[in-house]
């Protein structure tokens, strides 16, 4: 396995896990319209994204599961500018060499446990 495809299969792991735990909570946004559902995802993700506020990642995670859960994809096209104004910070972010190596050292972690799950033998 690769670091691509090792990369892959830990974001749908990540993926997986916060459904999950979406689920478990007892989907609260599964009584939304699909058109209520859409416009607060994309005002909780500007706000998340724009505003930088970080205390409702959670939430947009929520509305990311929820969507998942009907099989259909969040509305990216009314959030076109947000999604560029992301990419220019994150790319900007890697040239500045800010990051995190805490961070980076627990995904590295978690990359190398996922490596050995995989990698051992199936019941």
């Amino acid at each position: 396995m690769n670091f691509v495809e090792l990369t892959h299969a830990y974001l749908v792991e990540l993926c997986l896990e916060r459904t999950r735990d979406y689920a478990a909570r007892g989907r609260p946004l599964s009584g939304l319209p699909i058109e209520m559902l859409s416009a607060r995802w994309v005002e909780t993700y500007r706000a998340v994204q724009v505003l930088e506020e970080e205390d409702r990642e959670g939430e947009l995670l929520d509305l990311r599961s929820e969507f998942d859960l009907r099989r259909i994809e969040p509305p990216l096209h009314l959030v076109a500018a947000e999604l560029s104004l992301f990419k220019e910070r994150f790319q900007r972010r890697l040239r500045e060499g800010a990051t995190d190596r805490a961070a980076v050292e627990q995904i590295e972690a978690r990359l190398a446990d996922l490596h050995a799950r995989l990698q051992s033998p199936k019941n």
